[in-house]
């Protein structure tokens, strides 16, 4: 689902929402798992994190 997120611009805000929309779980965890999806992906470079928006351990 995230990946298919991806495919427009969205913050990290939006993202762990829809996610956490779809699944019906809480927000709050949702929002940590995505922050560490993402982070992930971009240290391998299959995602570009704009540098206007920080992501923590950056």
């Amino acid at each position: 689902m995230i990946w298919k997120l991806l495919e427009s611009p969205r913050t990290l805000a939006q993202l762990a929402a829809e996610v956490a929309e779809a699944y019906d779980v809480d927000h709050t965890r949702v929002e940590q798992d995505v922050t560490k999806f993402v982070s992930e992906m971009k240290s391998v470079g299959l995602v570009e994190v704009p540098a206007s928006i920080a992501i923590a351990g950056d």
